[in-house]
């Protein structure tokens, strides 16, 4: 039995000692392991290409981690200008608004001003109009031929529509021409 139990462990301690010996030459880089069980398994029918494969795709991690890599980097880039951007904008709202109180507190003293002197304007432009509405048609015509066509215009929008045919009846066929095609082609 003695024989037996030394013909048995004899060989499993030959393959032990040789694992053993494969570990330590991988781990101490005389052999890289899993590249000679790659060009062993290429021996086999149908996975010849095996090796290529397994670099391309070592190839394609290396670049896919690269690209993380550089789309994190733009990722903190761009969270920083976003910062960046909201503090300008906060800073831009706050100028806006103070900038807003000082014009207001300005304007509100010349709001009532113009106010005042665009009414008086209106007031006299209505009592002008009031002045040529109030003349014969025949000398309202010669002095609205006088004027530009987009002055006379204007003058006869605010006529009564009664007042302005007496009016155009006596200007002549060449200035309602030009008036006709002023106002519709302006």
């Amino acid at each position: 039995m003695g024989r037996f139990l030394m013909g048995f462990c004899i060989p499993l301690l030959l393959i032990f000692i040789l694992v053993l010996g494969i570990w330590l030459c991988d781990v101490l880089g005389f052999l890289q392991m899993n590249k000679l069980a790659l060009e062993a398994v290429s021996v086999l029918p149908g996975l010849e290409n095996v090796v290529k494969e397994v670099e391309l795709g070592k190839k394609r991690s290396q670049m896919l981690q690269e690209m993380e890599n550089d789309l994190r980097a733009r990722e903190n880039l761009l969270k920083k200008a976003e910062a960046k951007l909201a503090e300008e904008r906060e800073e831009f709202e706050i100028q806006k608004l103070q900038w807003e109180k000082l014009h207001l507190k300005e304007a509100s003293g010349k709001t009532s001003k113009s106010s005042k002197e665009a009414s008086a304007a209106e007031a006299e432009i209505k009592q002008y109009l009031a002045l040529i509405g109030g003349m014969k048609p025949a000398k309202a015509a010669e002095v609205i031929e006088k004027l530009p066509v987009e002055t006379s215009l204007a003058i006869l929008k605010e006529f009564r529509a009664s007042q302005a045919t007496k009016i155009m009846e006596n200007l002549s066929a060449d200035y309602v021409v030009a008036l006709t095609e002023k106002r519709l082609n302006p």
